[in-house]
């Protein structure tokens, strides 16, 4: 990190893949954890209007994707498994992105191995 680099010490957890303390999912992994259960996920403000808000992310077996949160209208999308990634086209987002799976939490780092988002799990759908 560049911080790092410049002697700065204690800056925090490191945000990259290779920092992670737990091996990205592969394969058909990546698609049955996803799919296994609802996941929450904080939209930062400046992504919608009235600020920072908590999202139920459900990703289907059937390559659909819903966004959704009380009071708000769902954002309906598609995903896909490609070279071990998570591929998503959702609400203008189009990207891949490694998955991280923790005990409580889903991780997703895209493409420059940079973690984008964490998720946690709230609810088991199969």
């Amino acid at each position: 990190m560049i911080l790092d680099a410049r002697g700065v010490r204690d800056i925090g957890d490191d945000p990259s893949l290779d920092g992670a303390d737990a091996t990205p999912l592969t394969g058909k992994r990546v698609s049955a954890t996803l799919t296994a259960q609802r996941l929450q996920i904080l939209r930062p403000n400046g992504l919608v209007q009235g600020g920072d808000q908590e999202y139920n992310l459900d990703f289907g077996p059937d390559g659909s994707m819903l966004l959704s949160a009380r009071g708000r209208e769902s954002i309906h999308g598609k995903w896909h498994v490609r070279e071990d990634h998570c591929c998503v086209d959702i609400d203008g987002l189009r990207s891949c992105f490694a998955v991280v799976e923790t005990q409580k939490t889903i991780r997703f780092y895209d493409p420059t191995g940079t973690h984008y988002a964490t998720a946690t799990k709230v609810k088991q759908t199969r």
